[in-house]
């Protein structure tokens, strides 16, 4: 409890000279005016400790001192019976009435000027056990003088003995920079590229003839929300086919075809065609993957495609027909001309 008859000397030194930083602060930092300020995922450690962290929410410092972090917000520290919170005179957190820790927030819940808030110490002691919370908390924006309301969302584990709470951090703090009311929400999608891959080809369902060739294309999607880069699509041909020549630079090794997509914007759509010969006979059956990108792709359930080709519930290379030429031509003419008068003598006798 950081109080004054609990309080060592140096801690309510530090404490003192902390609150008057924050009330001495000259206006040096700037921000957009009229927007919600979301960090997203991020991870910053409270340390273990009487001092723990001190933290500026618009300017991002922070410190194990006031000093160290000037204009600072929030204290999150061990009392020495587990996690805590602390708050500057002109600051707070959201309480359900005076001189009692802060509320856990949940989602729809609204952080503003109609709130009570508290400040000081001991008002951690709903964040000691596992899980992620959300704390309301108002503040002054040093940018614009003005008030500013914003949560700080925090995950904690239960700990044992005086360590109840940690290990804790912060994972997401979220504000509206000018001076409105916010309301608590969950985090928006991580950053992400959804590619989806699929393939086509113009073998229009003919029965193949051996050593002939055909086109087929992989078309790879970026459903966003993020441009795409590092691409790499393999093709795993079947025994029937060969690789012939490819649109996009593809290289074969084996069976395996494989190009890449050095990046992909939100939205944009490439194809590769490739060209294949019919080197065997036997059910024809493709199957091509996307095997590398960045971002994460949040859905890569879509990154493989597979497909029959030819002719449905078959496919089949055919083993073409031998061509005849002249001379032999010659010989079943000759051949069917002596079966014919054979044919005439026998009737006449």
């Amino acid at each position: 409890m950081k109080s004054v008859n609990t309080l060592s000397a140096s801690g309510l030194g530090r404490r003192i000279s902390a609150l008057i930083g924050v009330t001495a602060l000259s206006v040096a930092s700037s921000v957009s005016l009229a927007a919600i300020v979301d960090t997203g995922a991020i991870s910053i450690s409270v340390p273990n400790n009487f001092d723990g962290i001190y933290f500026n929410i618009v300017t991002g410092a922070s410190g194990t001192s006031g000093g160290a972090a000037a204009g600072w917000d929030f204290n999150f520290y061990n009392s020495g019976t587990g996690f805590e919170m602390f708050y500057p005179a002109t600051g707070g957190c959201v309480v359900p009435a005076a001189a009692t820790p802060c509320t856990v927030l949940v989602n729809g819940d609204t952080v503003g000027p109609t709130n009570t808030y508290a400040t000081g110490g001991t008002r951690g002691t709903n964040f000691r056990t596992d899980g992620t919370r959300t704390v309301g908390l108002r503040f002054t924006n040093e940018a614009t003088g003005v008030i500013n309301y914003g949560y700080v969302q925090i995950t904690n584990t239960t700990g044992s003995g005086a360590n109840l709470g940690f290990p804790a951090t912060i994972v997401r703090y979220v504000y509206d920079n000018a001076g409105v009311p916010i309301t608590v929400a969950p985090a928006g999608p991580p950053p992400g590229a959804e590619l989806a891959l699929t393939q086509s080809n113009n073998a229009g369902g003919n029965a193949f003839l051996l050593g002939s060739t055909f086109q087929k294309t992989l078309t790879v999607t970026n459903n966003g929300p993020s441009a795409a880069t590092g691409i790499t699509v393999s093709d795993t041909l079947p025994s029937q086919l060969a690789f012939v020549s490819s649109t996009c630079g593809a290289t074969a090794a084996g069976q395996v075809v494989t190009y890449t997509i050095p990046t992909l914007a939100n939205g944009a759509v490439n194809n590769c065609v490739l060209t294949v010969r019919i080197a065997n006979s036997g059910t024809i059956v493709n199957t091509a993957s996307i095997t590398a990108s960045a971002p994460t792709d949040p859905t890569p359930g879509n990154n493989t495609t597979s497909q029959q080709i030819g002719p449905t519930g078959g496919g089949i290379a055919q083993t073409p027909v031998p061509a005849l030429d002249r001379n032999m031509v010659l010989v079943l003419l000759g051949l069917v001309s002596v079966i014919g008068m054979l044919a005439m003598r026998q009737r006449q006798a």
